[in-house]
C-alpha cells in the first residue's frame, strides 16, 4: 500500500481510512505499508503489517517522493507482489510509475472526487486537478471509492462499471463505543463536570473545517448560549487557531484519544458545507453512543436509514442550532444503534468484502489475459 500520508497514529478523517484498510487487509494478505515518517509513530503491533516508511522534506513529496519509489522497487523486486494500493490520487502518481516499472498492477482508493473537492473549497487549480485525477483513473486497475454518489461520478468519467467498488468509510468498534469512565475522566480534566459540552473534531487548518469553526463561532454558539448559558464548545484536532480559548469556545488541540472527548460530549456537531467523501466522524461519534447533528453536506455518503436516531441532518443555522439545544437537554443516555450498522459500517465486514472483490478481479483478468 502506498501512502502519501502520515498515518501512524490516524487522526484525520482520510489518515483513519487509510490505517484500518492496511490493517484489516492485513488480515487477509501481507502488506508492505509504504507511508512517509514525519512525527508520529503507533505503537501497536499488527501481525503480517510491514511498515517501510520514508522521508519527506515538503508536502510537494507526497506527489513524487523518489525515497519512497526506490523503496517501493527493492520491495517489488524482492517479493511477489499482486499488486500496488494507491491511496488518493496524491499517492497514485508514484503507483502509476512503478507499475509501468513492474508491471505490477495498480489499485487506487478515491476517499474523494478530489477536483470537485478543490473546485468546492474554491481551489483556483481544480481543472488542473481533474486533468491529472482523469490520468490516474483511466491507468488503475480498479478503483474503490466511498460512496454511490462518488462511483456514479467516476462513471460519468468514463470508467467502467466493472473496475469500480464502493468499499465505505467505516468505524472500529473496539475503540469508539460508549464509555462513562472516559466521559467521567474528560469532563473532570476539562473542568466541566456538569455543563453541556458541544463537540466539533477535524483537522482545523483544512478549509472546510476552518469554516465550520467559522460558522461555529457567528452562527451556533450564540443562539445556543441564548438558550443554555452554561453550554460550552469543545474543538479538537491538530493546527487549531492561535487563540486556544475564547467564551464557551475551547480549543484544546490535538488529543491522544479523540473516542474519549467524543464519551465526554453531549452531542457532535458536524456543520460542514463544502468538502467531499464520508465523514468517518459521524460513524465514530454514533458507535460511541451519541449523537450527530449535521448539515446535508456534512452526512454526504452516508446511509441515514442506518445510522438511525443518532444522525439528526439540519440546514439552515436557526434549526441547526435548535437541534443542538434540543440535543443537550435530552436524557443522558447511548442512543441505540440500527440493525446492520455494523455490517454496513464495520471495518472489518467493509474489508472482508473488498479483498472477496480485488481476489475476484484480478483472478477474472488473469483468466481473461491467459
Amino acid at each position: 500500500m502506498i501512502s502519501p500520508y502520515d498515518v501512524f497514529p490516524p487522526h484525520a478523517g482520510v489518515e483513519r481510512r487509510i490505517y484500518h484498510l492496511a490493517k484489516e487487509i492485513s488480515r487477509h494478505k501481507q502488506v508492505y505499508f509504504v507511508y512517509p515518517l514525519e512525527k508520529h509513530e503507533e505503537s501497536e503491533d499488527i501481525p503480517h503489517l510491514i511498515r517501510v516508511p520514508y522521508a519527506i522534506k515538503s508536502r510537494y513529496g507526497r506527489l513524487f517522493n523518489i525515497n519512497m519509489i526506490s523503496k517501493t522497487l527493492k520491495i517489488c523486486r524482492k517479493e511477489n507482489i499482486s499488486f500496488l494500493y494507491a491511496q488518493s490520487f496524491w499517492g497514485a502518481l508514484q503507483a502509476i510509475i512503478l507499475k509501468t516499472m513492474m508491471r505490477i498492477p495498480y489499485v487506487l482508493d478515491e476517499h474523494n472526487v478530489e477536483y470537485d473537492r478543490l473546485r468546492g473549497t474554491g481551489n483556483k487549480l481544480w481543472q488542473f486537478f481533474f486533468i491529472y485525477e482523469l490520468f490516474a483513473l483511466h491507468l488503475a486497475h480498479f478503483i474503490t471509492c466511498v460512496s454511490e454518489k462518488d462511483m456514479e461520478t467516476f462513471k460519468k468519467l468514463g470508467i467502467p462499471s466493472d473496475r469500480l467498488y464502493v468499499a465505505n468509510n467505516g468505524v472500529d468498534t473496539s475503540i469508539f463505543r460508549p464509555s462513562k469512565e472516559a466521559r467521567e475522566r474528560v469532563r473532570k480534566h476539562l473542568g466541566a463536570e456538569d455543563e453541556p459540552i458541544i463537540l466539533f473534531f477535524g483537522v482545523l487548518d483544512y478549509p472546510p473545517s476552518r469554516e465550520a469553526i467559522q460558522i461555529i463561532r457567528e452562527h451556533i454558539i450564540p443562539k445556543v448560549i441564548q438558550a443554555e448559558p452554561r453550554a460550552r464548545f469543545v474543538v479538537a484536532g491538530r493546527h487549531p487557531p492561535c487563540r486556544t480559548r475564547e467564551d464557551r469556545l475551547e480549543f484544546v488541540g490535538l488529543v491522544e484519544k479523540i473516542e474519549d472527548y467524543i464519551n465526554a460530549s453531549d452531542v457532535v456537531i458536524c456543520p460542514i458545507v463544502s468538502g467531499g467523501g464520508t465523514r468517518i466522524k459521524i460513524l465514530e461519534s454514533i458507535a460511541c453512543g451519541k449523537k450527530v447533528v449535521s448539515t446535508s453536506m456534512g452526512a454526504n455518503g452516508l446511509d441515514a436509514k442506518i445510522l438511525g436516531e443518532g444522525l439528526v441532518i439540519v440546514d439552515g443555522w436557526d434549526s441547526f442550532s435548535q437541534a443542538v439545544i434540543d440535543t443537550i437537554r435530552e436524557p443522558k443516555k447511548p442512543i441505540a444503534i440500527q440493525d446492520g450498522f455494523l455490517d454496513t459500517y464495520s471495518w472489518r465486514r467493509i474489508v472482508d468484502r473488498l479483498v472477496i472483490a480485488l481476489d475476484d478481479f484480478f483472478q477474472f483478468r488473469k483468466e481473461t489475459l491467459a
